[in-house]
């Protein structure tokens, strides 16, 4: 996807929306045995990994987690306060209501 397509944080906001709805959509029609069943795929380097489904899974949310973390030192060091990337509040504010 480039740049221009995104040419406001509403259309941003609004993507995100549709990929958030895709991914859960997903998420929960994933029985027990679908996640454990083997996940193949090849690294940068050309390298081929095979790990059951739900561990590369965990590695997609650990890896956000790493490129959140930066969103957040970027907007520190524009002075602007970052929302909170709390795994905990999130989890409360999108499943325990």
């Amino acid at each position: 996807m480039a740049a221009e397509e995104f040419p406001t944080l509403a259309a941003i906001s609004e993507r995100w929306s549709a990929v958030e709805g895709e991914l859960r959509a997903l998420v929960d029609a994933l029985s027990d045995e679908e996640m454990e069943r083997p996940f193949t795929y090849a690294n940068l380097k050309g390298e081929t990994w095979t790990y059951p489904l739900y561990r590369a899974m965990l590695h997609v949310l650990s890896h956000q987690s790493y490129h959140r973390g930066q969103v957040t030192t970027q907007l520190h060091l524009l002075g602007v306060k970052p929302p909170s990337v709390d795994f905990l509040m999130a989890y409360d504010m999108n499943f325990r209501r």
